[in-house]
């Protein structure tokens, strides 16, 4: 999830430091300066690139920089990156914008256990001649955001780039496919900018009973594809149309004192002429004894639309049905990396529940979270 820095407010930058010194590392092919001292991974997919850089890997709290560089697409604008990235982050809110010369600002505030929650600030710089957009992000704690250099650390970052290619496909690899441009006056109020990093989840059983209490989430979001078609023959499909849209769900699991939890379940479904968006909580009792987690709902509340906000309905009961989930200790990495930090996280797999909208076509759901 991402995090940031120095924050803008009224329309002002707040900073409380200089930057760091930094240093130049290498990526996709070009460079990019990061504070000196800091851990760095990069990683490319595709036409992407991603450029991650810790004060501390160890410390949440710490200041952070991640800084992604993708494809130009004249019909994708800031705000429909940064608010992909935000709907993948349970608890993200932005707090304002800005726009200047070089670019655009979006802060934002995260859940951090931490006085004052997490803090940071995204800076979107659309560079066309290059075929580039860059997108940096810097989190962490107030205090650590600000002593890093807020968003001058982002603005001198994106200054030091140096020609990456990371635009330009490899040689015999297809170019990334542009999503279709909107229509004219068509609003795109969940543009699908997911950035998705490929990961590799590892899993022992069992989870220290200890560490569970607090506030967890998960944030998962993809783009689809709607294809119509009419059949020819026996042999023979014809497309009638493509259309793409987006979709994405979100969960915050809180494990209170007195063995009571609140669940709160987010999805969105966006597709060209419609978009739905249901938002359910449960509250309940648990059990759990480090191998299962057993949950006793007692109430749920929430609203669900589909395709129209007029249409809102109540969702709304009491005492749904237990649920039983296997608990796992889980170590999530980079696919594209052979080692480097790894985040922990709490992994669960049992029944859907239809009530919180989460289960479709499955019975069974996985859910990886991981502490605010």
């Amino acid at each position: 999830m991402l995090r940031i820095a120095a924050f803008l407010a009224a329309g002002t930058v707040a900073l409380a430091a200089q930057t760091p010194p930094l240093v130049r590392q290498t990526v996709r092919g070009g460079s990019l300066e990061a504070p000196a001292g800091w851990k760095v991974e990069t990683q490319a997919e595709g036409a992407n690139w991603t450029l991650q850089a810790w004060q501390d890997p160890s410390d949440g709290a710490a200041a952070a920089v991640v800084v992604y560089g993708m494809a130009f697409d004249p019909h994708r604008t800031a705000a429909a990156i940064v608010d992909g990235m935000v709907k993948e982050s349970p608890g993200t809110r932005l707090t304002g914008r800005e726009s200047g010369p070089d670019g655009e600002t979006f802060p934002f505030t995260y859940p951090l256990e931490t006085p004052g929650g997490g803090h940071g600030v995204f800076f979107v710089q659309p560079r066309p001649a290059q075929r580039l957009t860059l997108v940096l992000a810097l989190m962490g704690s107030r205090g650590a955001t600000a002593k890093a250099g807020g968003v001058a650390l982002l603005r001198r970052m994106a200054a030091s780039l140096q020609a990456p290619g990371a635009v330009s496909s490899p040689a015999g690899e297809a170019p990334s496919p542009r999503p279709p441009a909107p229509a004219s006056g068509a609003a795109s109020p969940f543009a699908g900018e997911f950035i998705r990093i490929p990961e590799v989840v590892s899993r022992t059983t069992g989870f220290p009973a200890g560490e569970l209490p607090g506030a967890w989430g998960e944030g998962q979001g993809s783009a689809v594809t709607q294809v119509r078609q009419r059949r020819i023959d026996d042999q023979t499909l014809e497309e009638i149309s493509r259309v793409a849209g987006t979709q994405g769900r979100a969960r915050v699991i809180r494990f209170l004192d007195g063995n009571r939890y609140q669940w709160l379940t987010t999805t969105e479904v966006s597709d060209p002429g419609c978009l739905s968006r249901a938002a359910v909580t449960e509250t309940g009792t648990y059990v759990f004894d480090r191998t299962t987690l057993l949950v006793r709902p007692q109430a749920y509340d929430g609203q669900v639309f589909v395709c129209h906000p007029a249409d809102r309905q109540r969702q709304r009961g009491v005492t749904p049905p237990p649920r039983r989930y296997q608990v796992f200790t889980a170590e999530i990495r980079q696919a594209l990396t052979s080692g480097g930090a790894t985040r922990r996280a709490l992994l669960l797999t049992g029944p859907c529940a239809d009530h919180l909208t989460e289960c479709g076509y499955r019975s069974q759901v996985e859910i990886i979270l991981q502490k605010f």
